[in-house]
């Protein structure tokens, strides 16, 4: 059974692992390839905007600004989607940028308010512990978003010797009742956290709201890092 479970984990890994690459190679694609054709667009349908002094210019003018507007959101929708995908910062700028961002972005899109106390991390965690840490707060924010009816929620982290933990609180209704049949967000968060050798909670806080909280060990931390635990 210990060796059979052994070689479960070791298949999500792996799993987990060819599904980034994926959404990393299909975010590229958005963000650049159909991006760049979206701005083509753009400045094509741009240059039919006729002269406003030509006869009958204002209804043609109307309809070119009507395309552009589409244009428009039609790139912002593509940034979003590639962004939710697999942000670039994330890989660029590092596992705090990329949070600050998502943070951002949940306040906009659902207007609840969230905060975010990061410690700096140095050196840059390897690539697949940023990538589980980051897929955490995705996860719980989306489940803050949806279930907990809250109007703040902070991401924080924290280092010492024990390691990086990582606690994300909202004031909403706190933990209800057990996960509903077919609902695996909780257990691919555990799971993410397992695989790194971490500890992960989620526990009703005494002022009210929910507490979602991971502990990974320094061994998660070092740049050799299996990807594996």
């Amino acid at each position: 059974l210990e060796r059979s479970r052994h070689e479960l984990r070791g298949l999500s890994a792996s799993v987990e692992s060819a599904r980034e690459q994926e959404r990393r190679r299909i975010a590229r694609e958005l963000h650049d390839e159909l991006g760049q054709r979206l701005l083509a667009l753009k400045l094509g349908i741009g240059a039919l905007m006729p002269p406003a002094r030509r006869p009958g210019a204002d209804d043609q003018r109307a309809q070119v600004g009507d395309m552009l507007r589409m244009v428009d959101d039609t790139l912002a929708s593509v940034r979003r989607i590639a962004a939710d995908l697999r942000p670039t910062m994330l890989d660029d700028l590092g596992l705090n940028a990329a949070i600050e961002w998502l943070a951002r972005e949940t306040t906009q899109r659902t207007g609840i308010v969230v905060g975010t106390r990061l410690v700096p991390v140095t050196p840059p965690l390897p690539p697949h512990t940023a990538t589980a840490l980051y897929r955490v707060v995705q996860e719980a924010l989306t489940n803050v978003a949806r279930h907990a009816g809250a109007r703040t929620a902070q991401v924080s982290t924290s280092r010492g010797t024990a390691g990086l933990q990582l606690t994300v609180d909202d004031d909403g209704v706190g933990v209800r009742t057990p996960r509903r049949e077919g609902s695996f967000g909780l257990v691919g968060m555990r799971e993410r956290v397992g695989l790194l050798g971490g500890r992960f909670s989620l526990r009703r806080r005494p002022e009210g709201g929910t507490r979602l909280q991971v502990t990974l060990p320094p061994s998660a931390l070092q740049p050799d890092a299996p990807e594996a635990a």
